[in-house]
This record gives structure tokens, C-alpha cells and sequence, in this order.
């Protein structure tokens, strides 16, 4: 099996999502840490994840994007307790978490109400995704959420 970055490879599957899940558990077990496998539908999907040498080069882009997003997280949910929310700021609020978009720049914070230092994956790699100075972690993340997840298990 050849893996390449973007570029999933797929595994056809005839039996259900209980015999895909038991599959993609049973072949996590073989593959190296870099591999993700996920059960689906009639498939198997396996992604080449982020490489141990890329982490190394991304460590200090890592780390200066989880200090960001946290202070830009804490700003951000201080400001909603106070009703003080700049009106740059458009404010979404949902259960237990607030989605923050700014309206001039685009940047999107989703923060978690009670507790603004969680790192959630999806909440990290979209504020990436929009604040400029943080491109180079979300290019970096080629499987999108799945490439954020192994960032965070192997240097958040």
C-alpha cells in the first residue's frame, strides 16, 4: 500500500460498520503512528498523517499557535462574560461553546465557554486556517482534522 499525503487510500468492504470498525481497529494495531485508519460505510479509509521529522520542523509554529488561540480564547470568553465583546465580533453562541468570527479579518475562534484553555482539534486547525499568522500549521495539516489530532497527541 502506497500512501502519499492527500491522497487516501480506500479499501472497498462489502460487510457493515461493525465488521469496518473492527477492521480499521485491527489494522491501527499494525500501522505505524502516522497512519490513521478509519471505518466507514463499505470502506476502510487509511490517511497518511503528519511524519514525526515534519512535527520536529513544526514544534515552534505549534507553539505559537496554541499560545494564540488560547489567549485569543481567554480575550474572547472574558469579553462575553462581561457583555463586552468588540463589534467586530460577530458571537455565536452554542451549548457549552462559542463560535467568535471576526468580521473584518475572518479569523474564527470556537472557544469552549467554561473552559477557554481546551485545545479541541477542529476549534484549533479552523482558527489556523483563518488567522494568517498560523498558516504554516494549517498547511501542514493536509488531513485536515485527522493531521491536527496527531499534532496535538504528539506536541499539544
Amino acid at each position: 500500500m502506497d500512501l502519499t499525503r492527500g491522497h487516501p487510500f480506500r479499501i472497498p468492504l462489502t460487510a457493515g460498520l461493525q465488521a469496518a470498525t473492527e477492521a480499521a481497529s485491527a489494522l491501527r494495531a499494525v500501522l505505524p503512528p502516522d497512519v490513521a485508519v478509519i471505518g466507514g460505510q463499505r470502506q476502510l479509509l487509511v490517511l497518511r498523517l503528519i511524519s514525526d521529522d515534519e512535527l520536529t520542523l513544526l514544534r515552534p509554529a505549534v507553539e505559537a499557535l496554541i499560545a494564540d488561540f488560547r489567549a485569543t480564547t481567554r480575550a474572547l470568553v472574558v469579553a462575553l462574560a462581561s457583555d463586552a465583546v468588540d463589534e467586530a465580533w460577530s458571537v455565536h453562541e452554542h451549548g457549552e461553546h462559542c463560535r467568535f468570527e471576526n468580521l473584518v479579518t475572518g479569523v474564527v475562534v470556537e472557544a469552549f465557554v467554561d473552559r477557554p484553555d481546551d485545545l479541541d482539534p477542529y476549534f484549533l486547525l479552523e482558527f489556523a486556517r483563518t488567522e494568517h499568522r498560523h498558516r504554516a500549521v494549517a498547511e501542514a495539516c493536509v488531513e485536515g482534522f485527522h493531521d491536527m489530532c496527531r499534532v496535538l497527541d504528539v506536541l499539544g
